[in-house]
Formats: structure tokens, C-alpha cells, sequence
């Protein structure tokens, strides 16, 4: 009779394991199942669609460079110029300037008049 009772109670626990288990599952929340292609169509790109992406960052970063290099070009010929007139006669410059040709001026009178 003590076999049949382990039995029985062996068999009880198995069944409440399993119908615990069965519950559990089923009430847990399952990830939701990937899109379908019908419904993931929309967020495909086309050829069209990234061909005039691409054009149009291209004409955005051709006119940014073409800034820049309007600005490069600039303080290019400025520097150039600044060097030629340097080389030519600086003493004719600091006369041009309002300074006695023998006198060296300090950098707080050039602040004064401006750069050269």
C-alpha cells in the first residue's frame, strides 16, 4: 500500500508541475512576430529614392567646398599682398603710416591705426 501511495503522490506532483508549467507559459508575453514583407515594404528605399539622396548631398558638400575654398582663396591673396609690400620698402611703409622713418613704432600704435 506504501508503494501505491508514493505512486500516486509522485504521479500528483508530476501533474502539478506540468499544469504549473503549461500556466506559465501561456500567460507569459511573447515577442511579437516579425513584420511580414507586405507590411516592411514601406520602409525599403528605391534606387530612385537614393540616387537623388546621394545627388542631393553631393550639391550641399560641392557648395560647401566651394566656400571654403572662396575663404581659403581670400586670405591667400591677402597673406601675398601683406608679403609683397613687406618686401618691397618698410620704411616707406611706417612713412606711409605717420612715423618718422628712423623711429621703430611699438605694437600698440599699430593696434591704434590698424592692421597693415
Amino acid at each position: 500500500m506504501g508503494i501505491l501511495l508514493a505512486v500516486i503522490g509522485t504521479f500528483l506532483m508530476q501533474s502539478a508541475l506540468t499544469y504549473a508549467l503549461w500556466w506559465y507559459l501561456s500567460h507569459k508575453e511573447r515577442p511579437e512576430a516579425s513584420p511580414t514583407r507586405k507590411r516592411r515594404e514601406p520602409e525599403y528605399v528605391t534606387h530612385e529614392e537614393l540616387r537623388e539622396a546621394i545627388a542631393e548631398s553631393t550639391k550641399d558638400l560641392t557648395f560647401e567646398w566651394n566656400e571654403w575654398y572662396e575663404k581659403f582663396d581670400k586670405l591667400h591673396l591677402r597673406l601675398s599682398k601683406r608679403e609683397k609690400r613687406a618686401k618691397q620698402d618698410p620704411e616707406q611703409d611706417l612713412e606711409q603710416l605717420g612715423f618718422d622713418a628712423g623711429e621703430r613704432p611699438s605694437v600698440l600704435a599699430f593696434r591704434r591705426i590698424g592692421s597693415v
